[in-house]
């Protein structure tokens, strides 16, 4: 079997799709019908979106012996099984469509998340994942729970831009 069959195109009207909507309506305020042009393709390790007719047409390479695809999409929900959860690409390419679960960082958050740190910070909303934002411009996906905010920015991104975690 070839990397290519591992992913799944899901119905438009089936149930799975469904819950995704849902969850990035109540979490966002994302109204489903901006995906209209796309199409959701689940992997083994999260849900990819790509414009309709389109990831079908990727073809899977050899290297090193292994059959792999190079891209699908962009990288929209991470997770094996709902609730999945929102990546920072989907959260910053939909970001003017989001109408809720903003929250905005102060220079000393900012810079923890940009290290990957968590830390304490109590919100008027409810546990999972948020968005966090920056003098008004959307950084990127986080998680709230137990009062604390932790950062889903991408380790290899804070190493290369020198943010450590203390």
């Amino acid at each position: 079997m070839s990397k290519l069959q591992k992913y799944k195109l899901l119905a438009n009207d089936g149930h799975e799709l469904e819950e995704i909507f849902g969850h990035l309506e109540k979490r966002f305020g994302i109204d489903r019908q901006i995906f209209h042009s796309y199409e959701w393709i689940k992997g083994s390790k999260g849900i990819w979106l790509a414009p309709i007719g389109t990831w079908e047409f990727v073809s899977p390479k050899l290297k090193n012996g292994q059959w792999v695809v190079d891209k699908i999409g962009l990288r929209a929900l991470k997770g094996r099984s709902f609730p999945y959860w929102p990546t920072n690409a989907l959260l910053q390419t939909f970001h003017t469509h989001l109408k809720k679960g903003q929250f905005p960082l102060s220079q000393n958050e900012l810079e923890q998340y940009l290290a990957g740190e968590i830390w304490d910070k109590e919100l008027d909303w409810p546990h999972g994942p948020i968005a966090v934002t920056y003098q008004n411009k959307l950084i990127g996906a986080a998680l709230y729970a137990d009062k604390k905010i932790t950062s889903f920015y991408p380790k290899a991104l804070s190493e290369y831009y020198g943010y450590k975690k203390n």
